[in-house]
């Protein structure tokens, strides 16, 4: 069969946004199944069998084939949890794929999303052993637009090093989990794969950022990463997005990048990405995040469920998604 198992989801890329062009939204498992039709096999499940048997492994993406995926590289009170939110929001919202966000706090801020948004995703605690191992993936609400993972273990501190290695271990296993557990067509309609308080977890723990985490993404999933602290072992082709006063910061790392990787999102000068998707989407938001926090004399609009009480909650502003991921 000329055609590799990575073509035929293409294809069904291609057509799902032809469709849409013309009116007509279709989620990716109908896409899947129109692809599997036209080369006469009854469901995808059966295409996408032959396609493995002769064709074997789907080649690996580069990481410019996925996005690229984004490294949010901000200090503590810089918006990194409200720029997930918004981003998670808006994907729920728009209902055409399913957008998965990792927690690697002990808590989940419940109080960041709206109560539409909460009640129209599935909410899962991952727990694991001290081993780091995941003793259980709970199951998804049915017809969930999003889901929210909180990985969790009762007294592994994040703070000490042996700590952050038993948390990125778990990460590793979870990852492996979802795959492996999840109905496929979950796992295939999953487009973001957002991951807050990375630093609670060994970010340079050998098999994490170079494997497990691209391995996962594969060439349907962008990836969008927030910490404090930039990697050592990051691998090539992630855009850094920061602010103005973190990236002077020496201690960063951000020495070692080269101009085309970073972006400054709080300021009119910004470093332009030498690369090929423009910065309209993931950068666009934590632009406005950014520039209100910055903006002393801002009035937050209030949002989210504690709108009721008069609080303003933790998103300042909205950005309406627009369009694809870049």
């Amino acid at each position: 069969m000329a055609i590799s198992l990575r073509e035929a989801k293409l294809q069904a890329d291609r057509l799902s946004s032809r469709l849409k062009m013309l009116g007509v939204d279709i989620k990716r498992t109908q896409a899947l199944e129109a692809v599997a039709a036209v080369y006469n096999f009854p469901n995808w499940l059966k295409f996408k069998d032959s396609l493995d048997k002769h064709h074997g492994p789907a080649p690996q993406a580069s990481t410019a084939d996925r996005g690229p995926h984004r490294i949010l590289l901000l200090r503590p009170g810089e918006g990194k949890t409200s720029i997930m939110a918004m981003l998670f929001e808006n994907e729920v919202k728009k209902k055409q794929s399913i957008p998965l966000w990792i927690t690697c706090g002990e808590t989940l801020p419940q109080h960041i999303l709206s109560d539409d948004t909460l009640e129209s995703v599935s909410i899962i605690t991952a727990d694991f052993s001290d081993e780091g191992e995941i003793l259980a993936l709970p199951g998804l609400d049915k017809g969930s637009t999003g889901i929210w993972v909180r990985l969790h273990h009762p007294a592994m501190s994040p703070h000490t090093p042996h700590g952050r290695s038993i948390r990125a271990k778990a990460m590793i296993g979870l990852l492996a989990s979802i795959k492996r557990e999840w109905p496929e067509r979950i796992a295939s309609e999953i487009n973001w794969c957002l991951i807050d308080e990375f630093n609670r977890l060994d970010q340079n723990h050998p098999g994490l950022l170079n494997s497990a985490l691209p391995d996962f993404a594969g060439t349907n999933i962008t990836l969008v990463i927030s910490t404090p602290h930039l990697p050592s072992a990051a691998p090539p082709g992630y855009r850094i997005i920061s602010s103005r006063g973190t990236a002077e910061l020496p201690m960063k790392g951000l020495v070692f990048c080269t101009a085309k990787d970073v972006v400054i999102a709080d300021d009119d000068r910004n470093i332009v990405p030498g690369m090929d998707s423009p910065p309209t989407y993931v950068e666009g938001i934590a632009k406005q995040v950014l520039g209100a926090i910055r903006d002393k004399e801002n009035n937050y609009p209030v949002r989210g469920r504690n709108a009721r009480k008069g609080q303003a909650a933790a998103i300042p502003v909205r950005v309406e998604a627009a369009g694809a991921p870049a």
